[in-house]
């Protein structure tokens, strides 16, 4: 089965070169994916360990041209911006033995956040 071409057809594969990624550009991603692991509560080994996978393309790509101790020392900065993440466990019960359900949630207190600061 073949179709002819049409120009206004959305599927058509469009490509394109990217521009070159800056110094500048390449500390910017790390610290938002970074940033963003942190605050949903993830320990520095989780972050760390998304550098090492190849499941993410640009983790890879920031890992290969900072190093591995930049990406450390990204880690440590950001946590240190962020804090600590507060962790605490809910526990419901019915009254019932081994009823009890247990849900584990993380907390950002917003005062960590510069803008919401007192």
């Amino acid at each position: 089965m073949s179709k002819e071409f049409e120009h206004d057809d959305p599927m058509e594969m469009v490509g394109f070169v990217a521009p070159q990624l800056t110094e500048e550009d390449i500390v910017e991603m790390a610290e938002n994916v970074i940033d963003e692991y942190i605050r949903m509560g993830w320990s520095d080994e989780e972050v760390l360990a998304l550098f090492d996978g190849g499941d993410y393309q640009m983790l890879r790509l920031i890992r290969n041209r900072k190093g591995d101790a930049f990406v450390r020392q990204t880690v440590k900065n950001v946590r240190q911006r962020w804090g600590s993440v507060w962790r605490f466990e809910t526990i419901v019960s019915d009254g019932g033995e081994n009823s009890a359900q247990h849900e584990t949630h993380d907390f950002i207190p917003l005062e960590s956040v510069g803008r919401f600061s007192r």
